[in-house]
């Protein structure tokens, strides 16, 4: 390690102290909040590699065969940004700031609390009051450009890695970036759905009005013109079917092994279907139970034609729109604006996201055009040799060289609290809530050692190139649906994500009804975000990008096993 500082603060109070240390009275140290450690590394750089002497093994791991494999970690710097893969180490890394810390703090659920009280906290609503949770998080940051959460939208609509060669460009057009062309894009397209939900219904139709005809037009089981009753009448039929066709399967497999290799499965026998040959008795029952599968299947098809002929009916909603139509139209209107009842008012959703995505990015590419740019984040990479002895007493080397440039890690927390075991009431669990952001301009992955790749053409045409990677991880919401951490019998690791329960009386402390339960969780509960920019092999075999959004966990189980 070279050339770092460390800075830690500790801060009792609210307010900064600029004179020297005093007692205080009672009612100063009522005041005092407990904000935690908070510490940071300033002109950081960690360099360790096997030619200088650094040596890192890892042995006792085994393959499938019992081969042990010997894996040696032969490099591993941390360094700042603009290090050129770890040659210049006079490029040194910022690890949070004074303005900016790392924290590790103490503090108290908020969930109950009103927003005036003296330990309200936004970021704690999740957790009940009545205990306390312990949180290790990075440094976090408002402005919209060097908040990495909010910076990731505008580097995936940018293309590339901004501030690399040839991406210095903002692409502005008629005052508008190529970002927020892009993001704005898209906006139109979820304004274009609303306005043609909007456009199939008379003016002033709420949601609840459509689900009113949604419900209206399914009526209930014991109508028999009803769609609820015919989708029931179509179940019943395709499990009837079912049975006829296990037994046909059945009186198949009866047959000898030559008279299956003449007739294909569900496929009449030749002799059934001619006067010049005769069926056994095997056959004969064969053949009857698949006529009457496939008596079963036209019957089948019949039901079903009737109920696409009610679910395509105009007139049963009431809304002059069709039964497929209406569900197809609540379900897009809840996703683009959430359950606002006006159809034309989008506080939530889709399309109030998409807002706030094009107002960010704007707002970031007027800054980068004004002049300001990110702060540098952390180049990071390591090496391993892998060396494979196997049973034989022959061996097979491999190499992995993996280097990150631009990684950020801002706004991630990790927070701690305990909770009577759902299983054991007089025995508690811990649990926990993850926020993990991860961004990275670009990663490099290569597998050629540099014996197999002599030259850097050689070496990049065998690299996997991933440029603005970014990965918002989150798992847990406070009481509601906790990540609830343990330990197996054997000594294994356990996170287990459960399932929701509106009646445990800690995820629901509020009381509210299983309809309110479930609003609240997918109303509110944060859900993970994935994507990728580019995606290449080499310097031009680019297989695209990757978005992934909204992704949310009901249920979860990790268990470590022992290697």
């Amino acid at each position: 390690m070279k050339n770092s500082k460390f800075i830690a603060l500790i801060a009792l109070a609210a307010s900064p102290a600029f004179a020297d240390l005093v007692a205080l009275d009672d009612q100063e140290l009522q005041a005092a909040t407990g904000e935690g450690l908070g510490f940071a590394l300033e002109d950081f750089a960690l360099v360790s590699r096997g030619d200088e002497g650094s040596t890192l093994k890892v042995t006792g791991i085994d393959d499938s065969n019992g081969g042990e494999i010997d894996i040696n970690w032969t490099e591993l710097y941390i360094l700042g940004e603009g290090s050129n893969k770890g040659q210049n180490t006079d490029s040194k890394a910022q690890i949070g700031s004074y303005l900016h810390p790392w924290v590790i703090r103490s503090a108290r659920g908020s969930k109950g609390l009103a927003v005036g009280h003296r330990d309200y906290n936004e970021d704690y609503t999740g957790i009940g009051n009545d205990v306390a949770l312990l949180e290790f998080a990075t440094d976090s940051y408002s402005s919209n450009l060097q908040n990495t959460n909010l910076y990731s939208d505008f580097a995936r609509y940018q293309d590339c890695v901004y501030g690399q060669p040839g991406c210095t460009d903002l692409g502005y057009v008629n005052g508008d970036s190529l970002a927020e062309r892009k993001a704005q894009a898209e906006l139109n397209a979820l304004l274009a759905d609303q306005a043609a939900i909007q456009g199939r219904y008379a003016g002033g139709t709420t949601l609840t009005q459509l689900e009113n005809g949604r419900d209206l037009a399914y009526g209930n089981v014991n109508d028999a013109n009803s769609i609820a009753y015919q989708e029931k009448v179509v179940e019943d039929q395709f499990d009837r079917m079912s049975d006829f066709k296990g037994i046909a399967q059945t009186q198949y497999g009866l047959m000898s092994e030559s008279e299956r290799q003449e007739t294909a499965p569900f496929f009449r026998p030749e002799c059934a279907t001619s006067i010049w040959i005769a069926c056994t008795s095997r056959e004969d029952a064969y053949d009857e139970a698949l006529v009457e599968y496939f008596d079963e299947l036209v019957i089948l098809e019949e039901e079903r034609t009737v109920l696409e002929e009610r679910e395509l009916d105009d007139t049963r909603t009431g809304l002059g729109q069709n039964y497929l139509v209406v569900i197809t139209d609540i379900d897009r209107q809840k996703a683009l604006c959430g359950f606002d009842d006006n159809l034309s008012t989008c506080e939530d959703g889709a399309i109030s996201s998409q807002r706030d995505t094009v107002t960010n990015v704007e707002t970031i590419a007027m800054n980068l055009s004004s002049g300001m740019r990110q702060r540098p984040g952390l180049d990071i990479g390591a090496t391993f040799e892998f060396t494979l002895n196997r049973a034989d007493g022959s061996t097979r080397n491999d190499f992995l060289d993996i280097d990150i440039r631009g990684l950020y890690i801002d706004g991630s927390s990790f927070k701690l609290w305990s909770r009577p075991s759902r299983e054991n009431a007089a025995q508690n669990e811990l649990n926990a809530e993850l926020r993990l952001n991860i961004f990275a301009k670009e990663i490099d992955i290569r597998a050629c050692n540099d014996n197999e790749c002599v030259n850097e053409a050689q070496r990049e045409a065998a690299t996997l190139n991933i440029d603005n990677f970014f990965v918002n991880l989150n798992l847990g919401y406070g009481d509601v649906q906790p990540l609830r951490l343990s330990a197996t019998s054997d000594g294994n690791f356990e996170f287990l994500l459960d399932k929701l329960d509106p009646t445990d009386p800690i995820a629901n402390s509020q009381g509210l009804s299983a309809e309110e339960f479930y609003q609240d969780y997918y109303a509110n509960s944060p859900k993970s975000n994935v994507s990728i920019g580019d995606v290449r092999i080499g310097t031009n075999n680019s297989l695209g990008g990757l978005r992934i959004t909204g992704l949310r966990a009901q249920y979860l189980k990790v268990t470590s096993q022992d290697l």
